[in-house]
């Protein structure tokens, strides 16, 4: 059944015209649900309309279910995207320049078919500010508790979106890999506000960078989706396997090796030639067959075994047992 649901994915992507056989009534409802639980119930969608072309149609019980879900995330991404761009708006005029880091600026690397269907319930933006002008901010739209934790706080302005603002970057659980980050991200701080379009992001490269970041934060500490690997496909797409150098000619490859992101950037190559048959081209380091079988197995399941992560990932995971 995975790889029926990959197939899918790989239709809505555009990367495959049509699924390898017809499904029966009790495999689109496996897919609908699976669609629904790594929240890609939108894109999934699209690419049910584009097999509409090759005479493969869900159950019309199932479709009208399909499409009043993939209408309510259009109506919510619109929502959102007017939110963001008011926010970098209201913040801007506070003299303070902000990139969005997830959310809405994720969209901005899919295709433009698919964009009004990207999926996500928060939304997390990098202030160039010290932590005072942060709260002060976040004050000023009337919030009266501001709790700062480590490098962020929330906003909360909107109802059913999680709002963080970021004052400072590379500060995760693991300590040791902290003070490299920061030092990344200081050096190369121009690179993480860029105008694409209506809003400020990262740039392509830089988001390749932080996209892996996040994803690796979530797959240690939250849970990760093929929501995530489905984002990322989109990143590298966009990269086109064109990767700038960071400042001192220093390599994403170099970047995440000495951040200790290169054993799980390799694993998620491998998910990528696997799930979205991603080019080898497109990616910025090579793929790793048994870490990507361990990372895939992991998302699937969708419940991480404590002591798998330990085996794999013994330093950060021990880092998230004491945070």
């Amino acid at each position: 059944m995975d790889k029926l649901f990959f197939e899918l994915l790989q239709v809505s992507a555009g990367q495959k015209d049509c699924l390898d056989y017809g499904p029966s009534y009790q495999q689109w409802q496996e897919l609908y649900r699976m669609a629904r639980e790594h929240e890609l119930t939108g894109v999934c969608y699209r690419g049910v309309e584009r097999l509409f072309d090759y005479g493969l149609r869900a159950p019309q019980d199932l479709i009208i279910d399909w499409m009043a879900d993939a209408e309510a995330i259009k109506s919510s991404h619109a929502q959102l995207k007017k939110r963001s761009q008011k926010l970098q708006e209201k913040l801007l005029e506070r003299g303070i320049r902000s990139s969005i880091l997830r959310g809405q600026g994720g969209s901005a690397f899919y295709r433009e078919e698919l964009q009004e269907l990207y999926q996500t319930d928060g939304l997390d933006v990098l202030l160039d500010c010290s932590k005072e002008r942060a709260v002060k901010f976040v004050r000023l739209t009337g919030q009266t508790h501001v709790s700062p934790a480590y490098c962020r706080l929330p906003l909360a302005v909107w109802d059913l979106v999680d709002v963080m603002l970021y004052y400072k970057l590379g500060i995760v659980r693991n300590r040791l890999k902290t003070r490299r980050l920061r030092k990344f991200f200081k050096q190369n701080r121009e690179l993480l506000f860029a105008r694409e379009g209506e809003l400020t992001l990262p740039t392509v490269t830089m988001s390749v960078f932080c996209v892996l970041l996040y994803t690796m934060q979530r797959f240690l500490y939250e849970g990760m989706s093929m929501r995530q690997v489905f984002d990322y496909y989109f990143v590298l797409q966009k990269a086109e396997g064109h990767f700038e150098p960071f400042k001192n000619d220093v390599t994403i490859g170099q970047v995440l090796k000495e951040c200790g992101m290169q054993r799980f950037a390799q694993g998620l190559m491998w998910v990528l030639q696997e799930t979205m048959d991603l080019s080898q081209a497109y990616m910025p380091c090579e793929p790793l067959e048994q870490e990507g079988k361990f990372l895939l197995q992991e998302i699937m399941a969708r419940q991480h075994s404590r002591l798998h992560l330990l085996l794999h990932y013994p330093v950060d995971t021990l880092w998230g047992l004491m945070g």
